[in-house]
């Protein structure tokens, strides 16, 4: 029941409410009530004013919707103001009952417009009209919300729709009556994204006479929007400053429409943390405070500062808007000069701290200010301060300094100058540079280490746009310049002169001559100082005489001297930042020599880069072959050579040097002209070299000189030196000065390989070779090719290790050295080897001396001195000097010859000497000395001692002591050559007994030997034990005449004769004496000894023929002849009268002497055969006795015919054969031992 109670209220409620809509609707859109409103906006506005709709607010009054007021009174003229809704407070029954009366007004969405000229100034065209009435009604309040207000640029005449416009929004105001009911007080903030916050509080009169606001930022951070929303002026004052930072405003404007200038206005700026850039200055003004006061009139500078370059700038002054004009003065303190960066010209100068005072004044114009700029440059020279006064006049617009001299380095630098005000104008200028330092200004492009040096003079003229004076691309220079001693880079030059023109970061030096280390170029260069500053140009070099490379001091180096005309031009390019050239051409040498030799006009190509050229070029002739190279010509600073305490070296001077660097090859070089360019003298070198080379030059070393070094390798296939063929020949080569190095070297002799090192170098006799050489295979039996190409022999063979020094004079062809050898299986003239010889050699010219050496020979050994006389190749000569000879062991000795090899033996010392000649033959032309031989075995006999000497030919050699020199007649062809020495035994101790004798040797072919002994006492039973092997106990004493002769191949050679003597000897247990007293039917015991005997035979082809021999005794004579062979076998023929008390009692006896006859009792022959160990007798007849037999048994023979009973009977001799007797056993006396 409630709740459909209030359904029904409810309903009725908005029936009525709906019913009383209708009618109010149509009542507030009736015209009356529009035309109310509207009468009562042109109460107050004088222009046209319209609105959409009324509309009615529950809360009490109403709405006037879309509200707009126009410029002037036609409906088409710009709006000026709209309001999206004016909200009329009050109360509802006064509306409906027709006396509404609104208590305050709300304006939302209001959007102002206001015009403002070119010039900057604020148009206001506010057709509003003063109520008509004396007292003014109550002023209701106005509150507007998020209003914007539009500025709208343009020239006046325009219309406002046409003009461009800048909306500042956010606006939030009140207006609310004041105190005095007479004025309107405004209190507001600002809220803007461009513009920040903002605060403002003013009044304004009742009838519009006056405003008055004040506007407010605590913080304002500056943009360039501002200076464009306050106007062009504005905005070309930003233009020039650029100012940065924050800033605190505070405005007070008054605007009075009645008077000529409607608005007043005095803003304070205090700037907070801001920077400026003034215009020319590279740096901007920063941490600027003060105060400046900018009114409708002026803008008022109060005290304003700031840092600037390490500096501070203080300004003070006045500019007025109206007639435009200002009256300034800045006053500058400490300001740093090593921070512009401008010219280089004035960066170069040792000013550092900049102070002084301007005073200008003048019109906007900038050819209208005047004024004085008094100020000083303070420059430091070490600890030392100065200061230098620098005046200035502004006048008609250029800023003029004249005659402004300023050091610049070294030198001075005298400047005028005409600056003009307009940042859009040429900055202009002179320079008269004097001995400005070269190095101070390339310091200044950027980089400091780079190596250059040197002063500038010139006259130039300069322009730069002021607005980029500070960019150095933007200078112009142009004038003739002189540059003395500069150094760039690696290059110096003594002077250099052109024109000069700098423009857009190019310096091209045109028509340019210059002294490049020493020579004359022309040509033009252009210096891009652009990244990555390049240079280009071209050039040509006036013709260089090459002699003057070689340096006067040049001594012993001749080698080296060269002559000749170089032609050159080519192209420049490089970088000036770091400082480097790059040139590439061609270059023609003109009668090129070198040492004297013509070289053609060879033709090279050449490269800079960095410090020097690198070139190569086309083959040159030269020394009858062909020379190829390249190489690099430097340029650097003289380096003294480390101190022994190491420290490194140090630069010799500031003057640079020059270094030639050649690599190169060389191909058939005439040796003989190669070495004659170099030296003259008697050398005779015959042979074509190749191989490569590096050489090196340096000018401008310490104290002047010329340092010349050549290095490298050459070889050559057949090489001729002083008559010496060498083949394969190979060397590393080094020159240096005077001295010229073969520091390894190889080649080929027929007698072995050699290597070593030489060096070339000149002392008071003329140019000398030291060569120091070894040869680890040294060919004796070859040694004889070496002086010539035909063959000749020397009487030595062998091998050796020979190294030595030896000094060859070039001039002469002399050859001075000494040295040591090894020799190794060393034979002289066919004796037997030597197994090792070592000594010192000594050279001189041809003659080759070992001297000292000690060989060991045959198992001994033995010292002295060996020479080798060269002086007549086709002979050469060997002299051989032994001091001593000791332990040489003779069965070494005889090895060669097979007849005594092994029957030899004993110990050998003496000393002596001989000397060859190596002709064809290979003969020895003299020998001679004396020995000694000890524990010696001959055959088996012990030879205790044997003495004597020895000699080559008919007559003994000379004499020669150890340290002497050859005898005169060594080396010459004429001396005959020896084949034979002749060996002289003194004395011999043999077999308990004495000798002497001779032994003559041959050694040519065959070899062969001639001996003669005479030998007294010898042990029969020694010899028959060691000599022969018998085991049989003989014993005696033996003596003689032996003498022998053969080649000593074989035992069949010997040939010869012997006598021997027997004495007291006891032969009867030898096999052929026992036969024979079997044969006689002899007692052993009871025969005795034979007290004498002797004999002679022969010896041929291996056998030994006794002529006779004969042994007498006591119980036995006998004699007998016949042969020995070597193998033993034995035919002999005896006659033997033996003692009748000997004969045995036997029955063969009777057989004999029945067969004996009447000499039965006394004479016996017997056959003997078979060998000497099993020999066989037999008893033959005696008859056809031998001649020996008969005159030995004369006395028997004789009694026997005396005695005869048979006078008739067969004689029992053969006939007599004519030879030499021995002596008759009665009639040789010798005496018993």
């Amino acid at each position: 029941m409630m709740r459909t109670r209030r359904r029904t209220t409810l309903a009725v409620v908005i029936s009525l409410l709906l019913t009383s809509w209708i009618p109010l609707r149509l009542w507030l859109r009736a015209k009356p009530l529009r035309q109310g409103a509207l009468a009562a906006i042109a109460e107050y506005y004088d222009g046209y004013a319209e609105f959409d709709s009324i509309s009615f607010r529950f809360t009490g009054g109403v709405v006037l919707n879309g509200l707009r007021l126009h410029e002037d009174s036609s409906c088409d003229s710009p709006i000026l103001c709209e309001v999206g809704k004016v909200e009329l407070h009050g109360s509802l029954w006064g509306l409906l009952n027709g006396s509404f009366q609104p208590t305050e007004i709300t304006l939302r969405n209001l959007s102002a417009r206001v015009a403002q000229s070119p010039d900057g100034q604020w148009l206001l065209h506010l057709p509003l009209r003063l109520p008509d009435v004396a007292e003014p009604a109550r002023f209701l309040p106005v509150h507007i919300q998020d209003a914007c207000l539009e500025i709208i640029a343009g020239e006046q005449e325009e219309k406002l729709r046409d003009r461009r416009t800048k909306r500042l929004s956010g606006i939030y105001l009140d207006l609310l009556e004041g105190s005095d009911q007479r004025s309107i007080n405004l209190d507001g903030r600002l809220e803007n994204r461009l513009w920040g916050k903002w605060r403002f509080a003013g009044s304004f009169s009742r009838d519009h006479s006056q405003l008055h606001l004040r506007v407010r930022s605590a913080s304002l951070t500056v943009q360039q929007e501002h200076a464009e929303w306050l106007g062009p002026a504005w905005t070309e004052c930003w233009a020039r400053l650029q100012p940065a930072g924050e800033i605190a405003v505070d405005a007070d404007i008054q605007i009075d429409p009645s008077s000529a200038s409607r608005i007043e206005y005095q803003v304070l700026i205090d700037p907070l943390n801001v920077t400026l850039r003034i215009p020319g200055v590279p740096a901007r003004l920063r941490h600027v405070a003060g105060r400046i006061e900018v009114t409708s009139k002026e803008i008022r500078l109060q005290s304003l500062v700031g840092r600037l370059m390490g500096g501070e700038v203080a300004a003070s002054g006045l500019l007025a808007f109206d007639p435009p004009a200002f009256n300034l003065a800045i006053d500058v303190r400490r300001i740093s000069l090593d921070q512009v960066l401008g010219s280089p010209l004035v960066e170069a100068a040792p000013y550092r701290e900049f102070y002084g005072v301007l005073r200008l004044r003048g019109l906007p114009a900038p050819e209208t200010w005047s004024g004085q700029f008094d100020g000083s440059l303070r420059a430091e020279e070490g600890r030392a301060t100065s200061h230098t006064s620098l005046r200035a006049t502004i006048q008609d617009g250029f800023v003029c300094v004249d005659d402004f001299e300023s050091p610049c380095g070294d030198g001075q630098v005298k400047i005028q100058l005409h600056v003009p005000l307009h940042e859009n104008r040429l900055m202009e200028g002179t320079a008269k540079l004097t001995q400005v330092d070269l190095a101070a200004l390339w310091e200044k492009l950027g980089d400091a280490n780079a190596r250059v040096s040197g002063s500038v003079d010139g006259d130039l003229e300069f322009a730069v746009p002021v607005r980029s004076w500070s960019d150095i691309s933007m200078w112009h220079w142009t004038g003739p310049v002189r540059l003395r001693n500069a150094c760039f880079g690696e290059f110096s030059f003594s002077s250099l002169e052109g024109k000069a023109t700098f423009r857009d970061r190019s310096l091209v030096l045109s028509e340019a001559s210059a002294t490049l280390n020493g020579r004359p170029l022309h040509g033009q260069v252009k210096f891009d100082l652009t990244a990555p500053s390049a240079i280009t140009g071209s050039f040509t070099v006036e013709p260089i005489d090459l002699a003057q490379f070689n340096s006067p001091q040049q001594r012993g180096n001749e080698w080296s001297r060269i002559s000749g005309e170089l032609e050159a031009n080519g192209k420049l390019s490089g970088t000036c930042n770091p400082p480097a050239l790059n040139l590439e051409g061609t270059a023609t040498i003109r009668d090129l020599r070198l040492a004297d030799h013509a070289l053609g006009n060879p033709t090279l190509r050449y490269v800079l880069a960095g410090d020097g050229f690198d070139f190569d070029g086309s083959e040159i002739s030269a020394f009858g072959g062909t020379v190829r190279g390249r190489g690099r010509w430097s340029w650097g600073q003289a380096t003294l050579p480390p101190t022994r305490a190491g420290n490194p070296g140090q630069p010799a001077s500031d003057n640079p040097c020059e270094h030639l660097r050649l690599q190169g090859t060389f191909e058939n070089i005439d040796a003989s002209a190669l070495l004659s360019s170099s030296v003259s003298g008697a050398m005779d070198v015959q042979g074509r070299l190749n191989g490569r080379f590096t050489f090196e030059q340096t000018l401008g070393a310490p104290g002047g000189e010329q340092s010349s070094r050549l290095a490298g390798h050459v070889h050559s296939a057949r090489l001729r030196l002083g008559g010496v063929q060498l083949e394969k020949a190979a060397a590393d080569f080094s020159a240096a000065g005077e001295d010229f190095n073969l520091t390894s070297w190889s080649a080929a002799v027929p007698a072995g390989q050699l290597t070593g090192s030489a060096k070339l170098q000149r002392d008071s006799q003329g140019p000398v070779v030291r060569v120091q050489v070894s040869c680890p295979d040294l060919d004796f039996a070859k040694l004889g090719n070496i002086p010539s190409e035909k063959p000749v022999a020397l009487p030595i063979e062998g091998h050796a290790v020979a190294a030595g020094d030896l000094l060859i004079d070039l001039d002469t062809g002399s050859v001075r050295g000494t040295g040591t050898a090894q020799c190794r299986a060393v034979t002289v003239n066919g004796f037997p080897p030597i197994e090792s010889l070592a000594g010192q050699l000594e050279i001189q010219d041809k003659l080759v001396v070992l001297r000292d050496f000690q060989a060991s020979l045959w198992g001994g050994f033995t010292t002295g001195t060996l020479r080798v006389d060269l002086t007549n190749p086709a002979t050469p000569q060997l002299h051989v000097v032994l001091a001593q000879v000791r332990g040489v062991q003779l069965v070494m000795a005889t090895e060669q010859w097979p007849a005594l090899k092994g029957k030899v033996r004993g110990t050998l010392f003496g000393h002596g000497e001989f000397s060859a000649a190596g002709d064809t033959s290979g003969g020895v032309t003299s020998a001679s000395g004396e020995f000694a031989i000890r524990f010696a075995q001959v055959f088996g006999m012990p030879v205790s001692l044997a003495e004597g000497s020895v000699r080559l030919g008919d007559k003994p050699a000379v004499r020669l002591a150890a340290n002497s020199s050859p005898p005169s007649s060594l080396g010459r062809t004429d001396k005959p050559v020896q084949s034979r020495a002749t060996v002289q035994f003194r004395q011999v101790q043999v077999a308990q007994g004495t000798g002497h004798g001779q032994v003559v040797l041959s050694w040519a072919q065959p070899v062969g030997y001639d001996a003669r002994f005479h030998f007294d006492g010898l042990d029969l039973a020694t010899v028959a034990r060691s000599a022969f092997a018998s085991p049989h106990p003989v014993a005696g004493t033996l003596g003689g005449t032996v003498h022998l002769h053969g080649t000593g191949h074989s035992a069949k050679d010997v040939q010869g004769d012997m006598e021997l003597k027997l004495r007291d000897a006891h032969l009867w247990p030898f096999p052929v004496f026992a036969v024979i007293a079997k044969v006689l039917n002899l007692n052993f015991s009871k025969s005795g000894a034979f007290r004498q005997g002797q004999g002679k035979a022969t010896v041929h082809n291996g056998t030994i023929t006794f002529d006779e021999f004969w042994l007498t005794g006591d119980a036995l004579k006998l004699v007998g002849q016949g042969t020995v062979n070597t193998d033993g076998q034995i035919k002999i023929e005896v006659v033997a009268n033996v003692e009748a008390p000997l004969l045995k009692n036997v029955p063969v006896l009777g057989t004999f002497q029945k067969a004996l006859g009447y000499l039965q009792h006394r004479l016996v022959k017997i056959h003997l055969t078979g060998t000497l160990d099993d020999p066989n007798a037999i008893p033959v007849p005696l008859q056809d006795l031998s001649e020996p037999a008969l005159r030995f048994f004369k006395e028997v023979l004789d009694r026997a015919r005396s005695d005869s009973p048979e006078p008739k009977s067969r004689p029992m001799s053969r006939p007599i054969q004519q030879s030499q007797e021995l002596p008759h056993p009665e009639r040789v006396v010798s005496p018993r031992p």
